[in-house]
């Protein structure tokens, strides 16, 4: 059912897990939102784990587990419609992947906090540039 789990995060500390229903909520959530948006999954899923108090270390796993499949689904599916550009998802793989080793490695050195503090700048600054972008640019 809905209960809650008590399980080790990546820190080693025990840490009461969210319940199956909010799991399963973020789940439909994020999957829906992403192609919606074009976002990729983390991007939706990770402000919204955190604010359930899902640990972040585990948050950020998380949400890198569900990039393949709600990536996959979704460029499939705009595929189907001629709207994916191929070569430039092809190089941005192929660019990107390095870094993904290098970015996993060091959030796993950093204090808690500091990862909390570039996590909310990231999204800060990108949702910044977002709006201008759409609002003033465009």
């Amino acid at each position: 059912g809905g209960e809650n789990h008590a399980r080790k995060n990546a820190g080693g500390s025990t840490v009461e897990r969210v319940t199956k229903y909010k799991m399963w909520t973020l789940g439909v959530t994020t999957g829906f939102l992403s192609p919606l948006t074009g976002t990729s999954g983390p991007v939706v899923f990770l402000p919204l784990a955190l604010t359930i108090n899902y640990p972040i270390l585990n948050a950020l796993g998380a949400a890198q587990a569900i990039q393949l499949p709600i990536a996959t689904a979704a460029s499939l599916t705009f595929a189907l419609t001629s709207k994916v550009n191929v070569a430039l998802g092809l190089a941005l793989a192929v660019g990107s992947t390095p870094c993904v080793v290098l970015g996993s490695s060091l959030a796993h050195r950093i204090q808690k906090f500091h990862l909390q503090v570039i996590v909310t700048t990231v999204l800060v600054v990108a949702s910044i540039v977002l709006f201008v972008v759409f609002f003033f640019v465009s």
